[in-house]
């Protein structure tokens, strides 16, 4: 926090420190070229409505009840589109990386329906891929492009050399 303080980079009265990212590992890959080369492969990780730790109102999770508080069609947008992409580009290995499934599983198929009108529980996609088991800096290592929002992991793809795609419309890029 001093550091950040006194290089002028954030405001002290609204900065707080929360933790340290643990990506020791990552650096010393990259460090001693140990990083495999990226496949065709896009990873999505996932978000959620109450994106930067927002406050939803009436919500299960971090997951809204009511489709105007939260980032609600951005998180369909974002997955829709993402499955959809997996299912136009047969080539190119898809992830879509919910922290757990439940519920956040179920809203990324409701995504894809609304969205795409694609049913995952009906429609193989065999080159997507939705997974809450396999390890983060994995998932950076295998990938060309990394999707993300308001996540450590998208300092980690940089890191990694990774091309790094933040999506900003709906309610990423006016409400909040």
């Amino acid at each position: 926090k001093k550091v950040l303080m006194g290089a002028h980079i954030c405001d002290e009265e609204i900065t707080r420190i929360v933790g340290a990212c643990r990506m020791d590992a990552l650096i010393n890959k990259v460090q001693n070229n140990q990083c495999a080369s990226p496949k065709r492969q896009v990873t999505l990780f996932s978000s959620h409505h109450a994106i930067g730790l927002l406050s939803l109102k009436d919500h299960k999770g971090y997951f809204s009840n009511d489709r105007n508080d939260g980032f609600v069609n951005y998180f369909d947008q974002v997955h829709g589109n993402m499955v959809l992409f997996a299912k136009q580009n047969p080539d190119v290995t898809v992830y879509i990386k919910p922290k757990w499934g439940g519920r956040w599983l179920e809203e990324i198929k409701s995504a894809a329906k609304r969205i795409a009108n694609i049913d995952l529980d009906n429609e193989d996609i065999p080159n997507l891929h939705i997974v809450w088991d396999t390890p983060a800096q994995q998932l950076i290592e295998e990938s060309a492009v990394i999707v993300g929002i308001n996540s450590t992991t998208l300092l980690e793809s940089l890191i990694v050399g990774r091309r790094v795609v933040v999506p900003l419309f709906e309610e990423a890029a006016d409400k909040y």
